[in-house]
This record gives structure tokens, sequence and C-alpha cells, in this order.
């Protein structure tokens, strides 16, 4: 067919570039950065939601699942379509009820009503005096 051996470079009918020496992955995001940026785009919007709705849900595995691994948005919309419970709160908020929130105690400290409160024991007192003595001089006459 041809006058030579024929080499990879020399076929016109492959690229030049796969002639040349693979990149690796560094060069290849340094040359193609609207990549990363695109995948930054997509990535950051699921996966917030997804945090979201797993800390509102109270569910930690999930949580910690999410922040760690990355699979470029695809567990994250698996987690918010398929496994995230979708609450009647979260349709429409509710407002937050008033507590009622019970009067504090008065504390009056009424002198005038202790010396009452005093002398009427003392009055209680001398008054079951009067009626033990009573009752003892009518046991004293009823021996006698």
């Amino acid at each position: 067919m041809g006058s030579g051996p024929m080499t990879l470079g020399s076929n016109p009918s492959t690229p030049a570039n796969f002639s040349k020496k693979p990149m690796n992955f560094a060069q290849f995001l340094a040359t193609h950065t609207w990549i990363l940026i695109l995948a930054a785009i997509w990535t950051i919007p699921w996966k917030g939601v997804a945090l979201w709705r797993a800390a509102r849900n109270r569910s930690v595995a999930w949580f910690v699942v999410l922040l760690i691994v990355n699979t470029l948005g695809i567990l994250e919309i698996i987690y918010i379509f398929a496994f995230s419970k979708k609450t009647e709160e979260e349709e429409a908020p509710q407002p937050i009820e008033e507590q009622e929130i019970p009067e504090p105690e008065k504390i009056v400290l009424d002198i005038k009503g202790e010396e009452k409160a005093e002398e009427k024991t003392e009055a209680k007192e001398e008054k079951e005096r009067k009626e033990e003595e009573k009752s003892d001089l009518d046991e004293e006459t009823s021996k006698g």
C-alpha cells in the first residue's frame, strides 16, 4: 500500500492527538476547567437540598453519607425523591402556636396577718388549757 512501514502517527485518518502521550487527570482538569465548574453548579444545589431534608427528618446516617459521598448529585436526587419523607408541615408551613404562660405567683409578706395568726394560735392554746382544767375539775368533783 505505501512505500514504508506504517506507524500510528503516519496514518492521515487517525487524529494527531492520538499519537501524543496521554494526559493525566490534573492536566485534563487544567485544560478543561469548564467541566469542573459545570459539575459544581449541578451538584451543590442537589447536595444542599438533600442535606437540608436529611437534617429536617433527623436522619443522621443519610446526612453523613450525603455529606461525605460525592456522586455528582445522583445519590442526592435518589434520596430527595425516594427516601425523604415529605411531611404536611413542609408543604404548608403552619404558624407557631403561642403557648400560654402562667402568671407568676405573687408573694406578699403580710406581717399583720402573721401576727393575727399567732394571736389565733395563742388563743386556741389558751382555750384548750381552760377546757383541760375544767375537765380535770369535773373529774375531781365526780371522784370526791
